[in-house]
C-alpha cells in the first residue's frame, strides 16, 4: 500500500514551509569571534553548456570563468583577508578540478551543488542520494575534502533532500531565503538573506550592474538578520568582470572595523546553541 504521507516528503518546499520550520525548529547562531554581524559571500559554480548537462548558454566558457575570473575573484578576497563559500556542480569538478585546487588551498569553503545542476525536488529519495553521494566522492577524490555543505540547484529541495543530506554527513544547507536559521532532518539550514544575483540583475550585462549589486548587498547587511548570506554565481563575471561589486562590499564592511565577520559556513559549527 502506498504511504499516504509520501506526497509531503516529495513535495517541493516553499517559502511558507521554510517560514514555519524556522519558527518552530529555529536555531540560534552566534556570530564567530564575537562580532556583531556575520556575512557569507557564497558562489554557485555551474555551467549551462551541453557538456555539463545544461540548456542555456550563460557560462559555456570554462577558460574565461574558471581560469581567468575565478583567480581574479580569489585575489580580491585575499586582498581583504576574506573567506567565501563555494557550491560546485559535480560535472564541473570532473572536468575542471584543477581550477578549484586553489580555492581549497586558500581556505575557502567548498560544498556540493548537484551533479548536472538537477532539480533535486523532482527526484526520488534514491536518485537524490545517488547524486549527493557522487558529488561527495568527487570532492574527496579531486580536492581531498569532506563535503559538509550543500545548496540545491534552483534552491529546489524537499524533505527527502534533507534526509539524504543528513545520511551522507552534510551539516549545512542553504536552500531558501529570508527566514532565520533552523534545523531540518538533522541539517542546519542557513538561508540566503535575499534573492540571488541573477534575479536582481537579470541575465544581461549592464554598465551599472556592479554598482546595483553592491548597493543591494549594503542594504541587506543593514536590514537583515545578524547573519547575512549572499548568493551569487561565478558567471557574475558577465556583468562584473573586475570584481568591483565584491571590492565595494568588502570596503564597506571594512569601514565597520571589527564589528562584521566574513567567512564560511564551517565557521559557524561551534557557535550553535
Amino acid at each position: 500500500m502506498k504511504n499516504p504521507f509520501s506526497f509531503f516528503k516529495l513535495r517541493t518546499l516553499r517559502f511558507w514551509d521554510y517560514w514555519f520550520l524556522s519558527r518552530f525548529g529555529g536555531r540560534v547562531l552566534s556570530v564567530p569571534r564575537g562580532r556583531q554581524k556575520a556575512v557569507v559571500l557564497s558562489f554557485d559554480v555551474e555551467t549551462w553548456d551541453e557538456m555539463c548537462g545544461g540548456e542555456k548558454e550563460l557560462s559555456a566558457n570554462a577558460e574565461e570563468e574558471y581560469f581567468k575570473y575565478l583567480p581574479r575573484l580569489l585575489a580580491t578576497l585575499d586582498k581583504y583577508s576574506a573567506k567565501a563559500q563555494f557550491f560546485v556542480c559535480g560535472k564541473v569538478l570532473e572536468l575542471y578540478s584543477d581550477a578549484f585546487e586553489e580555492v581549497v588551498r586558500k581556505g575557502h569553503g567548498v560544498g556540493g551543488h548537484g551533479y548536472y545542476h538537477e532539480n533535486m525536488s523532482r527526484l526520488s529519495g534514491g536518485l537524490q542520494k545517488r547524486i549527493v553521494d557522487m558529488v561527495k566522492h568527487l570532492l574527496y577524490k579531486k580536492l581531498g575534502i569532506e563535503m559538509r555543505s550543500w545548496r540545491c540547484p534552483g534552491l529546489a529541495a524537499n524533505f527527502e533532500t534533507y534526509r539524504v543530506l543528513n545520511e551522507l554527513g552534510v551539516k549545512y544547507a542553504s536552500n531558501c531565503y529570508r527566514v532565520k536559521p533552523f534545523s531540518i532532518k538533522g541539517v542546519l539550514e542557513v538561508p540566503l538573506s535575499g534573492r540571488m544575483d541573477d534575479y536582481i540583475l537579470g541575465f544581461h550585462s549592464s554598465e551599472n550592474a556592479s554598482g546595483l549589486w553592491s548597493e543591494y548587498m549594503k542594504r541587506k547587511i543593514l536590514t537583515s538578520h545578524k547573519i547575512t548570506v549572499f548568493g551569487m554565481h561565478t558567471w557574475i563575471r558577465k556583468y562584473d568582470p573586475e570584481c568591483k561589486a565584491i571590492e565595494n562590499i568588502l570596503d564597506y564592511i571594512g569601514a565597520y572595523e571589527r564589528k562584521v565577520w566574513v567567512g564560511r559556513f564551517d565557521d559557524f559549527e561551534e557557535s550553535c546553541v
